[in-house]
């Protein structure tokens, strides 16, 4: 229970309460309006416990720091079934991660999209507009999720007529410009993956994914969305590579996607503007 308590929020949560039939209640600080609640669900016979949060640990890290870390943790998590048994419980180890070696140069999944994909779909903004023509450009380098679809309704399945463009390298590509992400009833997603790279002359996609292959079987619909994937998982951080500048044996300067200067003097917008803190919004002002 937290965020809007007050007024209409409290009354909605109230309501959700009652529809959950709830046995037990957990609060962190609960400030005097839960306190109030918390009563009540006592006068109704709902366990209400009271937990001290843990305070909070000081670090310079911001949102977006923290969002790339769990992004690189994921990536760098060893599937299961790299996961060695445990001897003495015959059970498999808690989870563990693979550091020694950056996202570029693990080893990945080829795979041949016209068999292994029935949809490739695209979400979110400006999705609707990258052309058949495009769509590869658009997942290399790309975060997508994989996507298990139970069962394909004939709205969401149905496809166009072939065209002369859907093909490169003799290969199709399942993929309709504007369609909508699958139904969330008869959809699961059971991970993530990264196109590390795409090969359209043989119809192959290099994909980087801790998702074990008893469930990859499973997957046959990518969702590309907004998630970017953080500066952090184009570079190599072996030590040999940061001494001779190179991301997986390419020299800074070759290596796409990425810009290592600020160009050259005099260069319009290369330079930082001078930030000047004396303008104000008329609402600013003070009358």
């Amino acid at each position: 229970m937290f965020g809007w308590t007050k007024g209409t929020g409290a009354e909605i949560t109230r309501e959700i309460e009652t529809a959950a039939s709830l046995t037990h209640v957990y609060m962190l600080d609960p400030d005097d309006t839960l306190q109030t609640n918390g009563q009540q669900l006592q006068s109704e016979g709902i366990s209400y416990t009271v937990l001290e949060a843990i305070k909070p640990l000081r670090s310079d890290s911001t949102a977006a720091d923290k969002r790339a870390l769990m992004l690189m943790s994921y990536f760098h998590r060893k599937p299961e079934s790299l996961i060695p048994l445990n001897q003495a419980s015959n059970e498999k180890s808690s989870i563990q991660w693979r550091t020694e070696l950056p996202l570029c140069a693990m080893p990945p999944w080829e795979v041949k999209w016209a068999e292994a994909f029935d949809k490739i779909v695209l979400i979110g903004n400006g999705s609707e507009d990258v052309h058949r023509t495009e769509v590869l450009r658009a997942l290399n380098g790309a975060i997508v999720a994989l996507v298990e679809v139970e069962t394909f309704s004939s709205d969401w399945s149905s496809t166009q007529a072939d065209h002369e463009d859907d093909y490169l390298g003799g290969t199709s590509i399942p993929y309709i410009q504007g369609t909508g992400p699958p139904p969330p009833a008869t959809s699961r997603c059971v991970g993530y993956a990264l196109i590390r790279g795409v090969r359209a002359s043989t119809g192959v996609l290099h994909i980087l994914t801790p998702v074990s292959p008893v469930d990859l079987k499973r997957v046959r619909v990518i969702v590309m969305g907004e998630i970017r994937l953080p500066i952090q998982g184009m570079l190599d951080h072996r030590p040999r590579a940061r001494v001779l500048g190179q991301i997986a044996g390419v020299d800074y300067a070759n290596v796409p996607f990425l810009h290592w200067n600020t160009g050259l003097p005099g260069t319009p917008g290369s330079k930082k503007l001078r930030v000047r803190r004396n303008l104000m919004r008329k609402s600013q002002m003070e009358r």
